[in-house]
């Protein structure tokens, strides 16, 4: 069972991912086992022929450092370095965070990950006190791979707004790719207090609790899922059916 339960985890993560859109999130709206983020360094950006001369790894690595080039993500909360930030946004409004925050959803649309960061970026700066920008920020850094940023960036969405949907949805997302199965269940929860019949939430704990030996919790949101018509794996399916039969 053991190395049915890793093959299908993988299988599980994949499906999760693939389910998750550059439109779905922007539609609306516990501590964890990953490392610890990196404080952003500060140096200025460099110019396109330099950063286009050096190495394609070494380019890829400077394009997105300079893409967050001005926030610090250290607290586990997203904080403004200020002299960074100046250098790169002209002036901090609401009509120029709205625009980079367009620019960013038309960036990311054409799978532009770190110009999508780097617009999201400019629109948290602008107006640090709208959660969907962060929410925005949070979703590009979830596909760009760097989780530790992601998490902060909706932790710090849920500070300004905690029924945030998209926010506790982001945050569970990103549990969920960790080690800590215990913080993703209570996650994906958490989305279900704001929202009960979230098809995806009752999806995602079936799995989570079937890896977790919850067998009888898994089956009750395995049901609700399908009830709720959302297309469960059939071997996950098959799997904790299996689990939860006392005749097993």
């Amino acid at each position: 069972m053991t190395g049915n339960k890793s093959i299908l985890l993988i299988a599980a993560v994949a499906v999760c991912a693939a389910g998750c859109t550059p439109e779905e999130s922007f539609t609306g709206s516990r501590p964890s086992a990953l490392n610890n983020s990196q404080t952003i360094a500060t140096a200025g950006p460099v110019s396109r022929a330099a950063s286009e001369a050096q190495p394609p790894n070494e380019y890829k690595q400077e394009r997105d450092r300079l893409s967050l080039l001005g926030l610090d993500f250290s607290t586990g909360r997203v904080r403004t370095n200020a002299d960074a930030a100046a250098r790169f946004v002209p002036e901090l409004t609401q009509q120029f965070a709205a625009s980079e925050y367009q620019r960013g959803i038309a960036e990311l649309n054409q799978n532009h990950k770190s110009e999508a960061i780097g617009a999201f970026r400019s629109a948290v700066i602008a107006d640090s006190d709208n959660p969907v920008y962060y929410e925005a920020l949070g979703n590009a850094l979830i596909f760009k791979g760097k989780m530790n940023e992601a998490l902060a960036s909706f932790r710090t969405a849920l500070d300004i707004d905690p029924s945030s949907l998209a926010a506790r949805t982001g945050a569970a997302r990103v549990l969920e790719s960790g080690t800590d199965t215990e913080a993703a269940i209570n996650a994906w929860n958490s989305v279900l207090e704001i929202s009960p019949d979230n098809p995806r939430a009752h999806a995602r704990l079936a799995s989570l609790y079937y890896f977790a030996g919850q067998n009888q919790s898994a089956l009750e949101h395995l049901n609700t899922a399908e009830e709720l018509g959302y297309p469960v794996p059939g071997q996950l399916k098959v799997l904790i059916l299996k689990a939860s039969d006392p005749a097993g």
